[in-house]
């Protein structure tokens, strides 16, 4: 009976085994069998029987470690060979490329803002200058400037009968609820209660910054009569941080005035144009945003506060730029020298002796 070569060593256990009964008895006797191997005592090697065990699975090559649609530990489980996995590669497992940091674009050398700290981008417009100014906690920075807080960020405070939400930055509010007739806005709560006013608190009656009835059911007759430039709040005559019910611009942010002028919301930002105030109106304007530079020829074009593009400078008006930067350089003053006073007789007319 013919018998393949082709087996593995898992495949020559299979096949003893099947013979150990009659044959156990010759083969434990001959002299041919003088090492464990000879007499498949010894125990199984890791490396090497990942190597058996990839012989015996349809092709598959757990010493190669290559795989088909698997891994080289898929050989080594019909064998029963537990280290087989670590024997072979996996054409399947292909790691992922790295990613790139990605990196910081901005206007060369115009003012930005690197978290709270207020810079300028470099003159390659990839990242900030090392110099700045870190904004306090009652700021926050924007388009490169530090601006104060009018609110406290993403809290909840009282205005003319009104709740709002501050934002995340303080710059800005948005109104959440009008108390209804017969509440008011509780400002330690930030909520609208029933009543005329908070009994025996500082209180507003129209312009005037009075108290309330300690019934709550209205105003005591003293007070102050806040300016036209002020504006009556839980008791208090406070200044205006921007026009009543106007428009106007905060660095590239068209912002609207509250009605009391105490407050105020960001409506849009202008991108590639100027912000443009214009009697209490604003807008977004040109084709730029102000101290953008570009090349126009030879010269420098420089975006102006309207959103143009200024001139670039002529060609005298280079030279002329250069001269002054030209040294100047002036000799010292002659030392005095004194001066040699020389004297003589008057002349005689003739025929006088």
């Amino acid at each position: 009976m013919a018998i393949s070569t082709k087996f593995s060593r898992a495949g020559a256990w299979l096949i003893l085994g099947g013979l150990g009964v009659v044959a156990a008895p010759g083969m434990a006797c001959s002299s041919e069998f003088r090492s464990c191997y000879d007499t498949r005592t010894c125990p199984p090697k890791p490396h090497e029987e990942a190597g058996a065990a990839g012989d015996d699975s349809d092709g598959t090559s757990g010493a190669n470690g290559q795989t088909t649609g698997g891994s080289g530990a898929d050989g080594a489980g019909r064998s029963g060979a537990s280290p087989a996995g670590s024997a072979g590669t996996s054409d399947d497992g292909d790691g992922g490329s790295a990613g790139s940091a990605s990196e910081v674009t901005c206007v060369p050398d115009q003012p930005l803002c690197d978290g709270d700290r207020a810079t300028v981008c470099n003159g390659s417009g990839t990242g900030y200058i090392g110099a700045g100014i870190t904004c306090s906690s009652a700021e926050t920075c924007l388009a490169g400037v530090c601006e104060s807080h009018e609110c406290t960020p993403n809290a909840r405070f009282c205005e003319a009968g009104t709740v709002r939400q501050c934002t995340d930055d303080g710059l800005s509010s948005m109104k959440l609820e009008t108390c209804a007739s017969g509440q008011y806005c509780d400002a330690a709560s930030a909520k609208c209660l029933s009543g005329v006013c908070t009994p025996s608190q500082p209180a507003c009656d129209g312009t005037r910054a009075t108290t309330c009835k300690a019934d709550g059911s209205g105003f005591v007759t003293a007070g102050q009569t806040c300016s036209s430039a002020e504006t009556c709040e839980a008791g208090q005559c406070r200044a205006h941080v921007c026009t009543p019910n106007a428009k106007f611009c905060q660095g590239q942010d068209i912002k609207s005035c509250s009605a009391s002028g105490l407050s105020s919301t960001v409506q849009t930002t202008c991108s590639n144009q100027a912000c443009v105030e214009n009697a209490g109106d604003a807008s977004c304007s040109g084709v730029c945003t102000p101290g953008q530079t570009k090349c126009s020829g030879n010269g420098v074009q420089t975006c102006n506060s309207s959103g143009a593009w200024g001139a670039a400078p002529t060609r005298s008006a280079r030279k002329r730029a250069a001269a002054r930067h030209v040294l100047a350089f002036v000799l010292p003053r002659p030392s005095a020298v004194p001066a040699t006073v020389f004297s003589r007789a008057p002349r005689r007319a003739r025929g006088v002796p």
